[in-house]
């Protein structure tokens, strides 16, 4: 709802950081490439519309410089020691297929809230 009423400030993804949570590929916010991995995980489960329909968000997530993440993983690595100011932007579950990506900033946007049926 805060989503549709202020769609500029109403979507915070970070406020699930720190929540006591997994954090199987880092700390961060996550996100599936794929909307059949969040249905097939039941993470949508709770989000219904008037008519008993799931809602879905699809958001546009930059990533940038993505690395392979790991459960302890709290601070983005840097890509190379002596390159001290680019840090990576996200961590991915696998390098080369990612399905998650794990985000630590104002790096998503909502775009469209798809409804569906189960």
């Amino acid at each position: 709802q805060n989503i549709i009423e202020n769609p500029v400030s109403g979507f915070a993804p970070q406020m699930g950081l720190g929540a006591g949570g997994v954090n199987l590929w880092g700390y961060g916010t996550y996100f599936a490439r794929d909307a059949s991995y969040s249905i097939r995980a039941h993470y949508c489960d709770d989000c219904l519309d008037e008519e008993e329909d799931h809602m879905i968000l699809l958001c546009l997530v930059e990533c940038g410089l993505s690395c392979v993440g790991e459960e302890h993983m709290r601070i983005m690595p840097k890509v190379h020691p002596a390159l001290k100011q680019l840090p990576y932007t996200s961590y991915v579950d696998f390098a080369s297929n990612p399905e998650i990506f794990v985000t630590m900033g104002e790096q998503a946007y909502p775009a469209y809230i798809i409804h569906f049926e189960d």
